[in-house]
This record gives C-alpha cells, structure tokens and sequence, in this order.
C-alpha cells in the first residue's frame, strides 16, 4: 500500500484480495472491514495470446492532509503513472461477477448489464510517475473522506 498511496497517489485502501484456483475453477474476492463486496468466480476455458507488451497511463491525485486537519500540507499533485507490462500468461473465464453492500465501497450500485470479458493474467509492471501539475486543494477536499474511509467530513463518526 505504501509504495503506490505514498509514491504516485493511488487511492490505495487496506483489504484482504484473494484469487483461489483449484484445476480450471477461479474465485476472486476482495473483503474489506469484514464485508466481501467484489467477487468473480467462473471456469478457465481457453489459454489466449499473450498481448504485445505495453505501456498503460493512469492518472492520481498525490496529497497530504495538513495536521491540524484543516486542508492539505500543499497544494495536490497530478501524477502520471505509466506502467510498463509484460504479459507471460493470459487464460479466458466463463464467469460471472457479483457485487454486494458496503458501508464504504459502494459498488452494489453499478449496474451490471452483461460481462464482457473476465480473464486470468500473470503479469509483470515496472511503474514510473511523474508531476505534471498541481490542483487547487478546494477541487480535493470534498472527497478526501473516501480514501481514508472516514465520513466525519460528511457528518458521520
């Protein structure tokens, strides 16, 4: 968790994540505060072509809350994370994927009109970011709440 919420920004939260395979069956789950809230179980059915290797980008909001509680320490970062990855095994699931209630992951919500693909891949990343601006912290401060899973901001203890 450290390495990814305190290097590049990721809105990383603590959670047990499995993956369990016994012969060609897979289940996936992640709990987090006693509540499993994801999880994807199918069959592995066929081995794919591995991709091309690649770069993928995402995009986080870095930032510190000050210690008084009253803003953050300086003004947010946006960073770019590019990761560079390499696939070594790719397999296709016939699965299916349910969501459930969570006080603090609201996924139950999305709505779920058909699956388009579930797939199981060994892959290596090798991640670099970089700053590529800073953002008022008013544009933050509403939703910070949500990355340390405390809803005192919005009247809840």
């Amino acid at each position: 968790m450290i390495g990814g919420r305190e290097t590049f920004g990721e809105p990383k939260k603590l959670a047990v994540v499995t993956l369990t395979r016994e012969g060609d069956s897979v289940t996936g789950r992640i709990t987090r505060l006693g509540t499993t809230f994801a999880e994807v179980t199918g069959q592995v059915v066929e081995t794919l072509p591995a991709p091309p290797d690649g770069t993928r980008t995402a995009f986080y909001f870095k930032f510190l809350p000050a210690p008084d509680g009253k803003g953050f320490d300086a003004e947010p970062s946006l960073v770019y994370c590019h990761r560079d990855e390499t696939t070594r095994l790719l397999q296709r699931v016939e699965g299916k994927v349910t969501l459930r209630e969570s006080r603090f992951d609201p996924v139950a919500d999305i709505p779920v009109g058909r699956i388009v693909e579930v797939t199981l891949a060994e892959r290596r990343s090798v991640q670099r970011g970089e700053i590529v601006t800073h953002v008022p912290g008013e544009w933050l401060r509403p939703y910070v709440h949500q990355r340390y899973d405390d809803l005192s901001p919005v009247g809840e203890d």
